[in-house]
């Protein structure tokens, strides 16, 4: 990793009934770079879930929406440190 720089690792793995989206840690640093991320996992061409899950904890049909037009889902995720892992599944 270069100095002064930061990446982020993202995987996306397809599941039997739905999906799981896994975002690591930053992994480096740099002058002004914020403490904690919050973000909106987006996956398309997905049938509507029956549950979303933020770190294993159920999100309620309220905190997601689904675009059946669209065949996508939106999980909003909350502010969270940059040096806390996060996982998103919808079955």
């Amino acid at each position: 990793m270069a100095a002064d720089a930061a990446t982020t690792g993202v995987t996306y793995t397809q599941q039997p009934n739905g999906g799981q989206l896994d975002v690591a840690p930053a992994d480096g640093s740099f002058d002004g770079q914020v403490t904690d991320r919050s973000w909106i996992a987006t996956f398309t061409n997905a049938a509507e879930p029956a549950s979303v899950l933020v770190d294993g904890e159920a999100i309620p049909a309220s905190g997601w929406t689904y675009d059946a037009a669209a065949r996508t889902i939106s999980v909003p995720v909350t502010s969270r440190p940059l040096t806390e892992s996060t996982t998103v599944q919808f079955s």
